[in-house]
């Protein structure tokens, strides 16, 4: 996991430092840190969207939904009874193996760009 976070944390810096040698004709620290700023949360965005999909957050959700419908649909629910039918969902976890990894990497560069930002 270290490795993933270091490989993430020196991509992310390459990026902003290419992005803002790439936009501005010179290289221009407050630039740089903007970049970083911005991949920095992007980065965490992505972390966190895993991070609930992982949990199955929504499950819950879908579940409602299922059974709202099957409440809903008589001639489905009677098909139901006649074939002895049950209930019972099964949902499978997913397992993001790089989801704590792109969370710590973009809470370690969000903290660094945000206080470096704050300093200048």
């Amino acid at each position: 996991m270290k490795k993933i976070i270091t490989r993430t944390l020196i991509t992310m810096t390459s990026v902003s430092f290419l992005a803002t040698l790439w936009l501005s004709p010179s290289f221009n620290w407050i630039t740089f840190w903007d970049f970083m700023f911005i991949l920095s949360l992007l980065l965490l965005l992505v972390g966190a969207s895993m991070y609930i999909i992982q949990v199955g957050f929504f499950n819950v959700f879908i579940i409602n939904v299922r059974s709202f419908m099957k409440k809903v649909d008589h001639i489905e629910n009677m098909a139901n009874q006649v074939e002895q039918k049950s209930d019972e969902s099964t949902f499978f976890s997913v397992a993001i193996p790089v989801t704590m990894p792109f969370m710590i990497s973009g809470s370690i560069l969000f903290i660094i760009s945000l206080i470096i930002s704050i300093v200048i």
